[in-house]
């Protein structure tokens, strides 16, 4: 029974978008796992074992600057973190 009788108005989903969204979401998860991974191998993070993950999800969610202005090249700054302990270890990341 097609999905507009049994719910009426009900709008399915387009197949290449749900695809599409769920490259996004692997995309964005790999990201993560990939960041936490490095910021416990590369920073001396000493909280890293434990709040790894927490500290990348802050920082995909934390403000800052793009700047595309040198070309090939992507800067990204980013307005310090709630703690300074915190702040402290992404800059180490990021300069290894």
């Amino acid at each position: 029974m097609p999905l507009g009788q049994v719910l009426p108005g009900q709008q399915v989903l387009d197949l290449e978008m749900k695809g599409f969204t769920h490259i996004l979401r692997m995309a964005a998860y790999n990201t993560a796992v990939a960041l936490a991974r490095e910021v416990r191998l590369s920073t001396g993070y000493r909280a890293a074992k434990n709040e790894t993950h927490n500290l990348v999800r802050q920082v995909l969610t934390q403000p800052g600057d793009i700047d595309p202005s040198v070309p090939g090249h992507l800067t990204i700054t980013l307005d310090p973190m709630p703690t300074m302990r915190e702040t402290k270890a992404w800059p180490n990341f990021a300069g290894a």
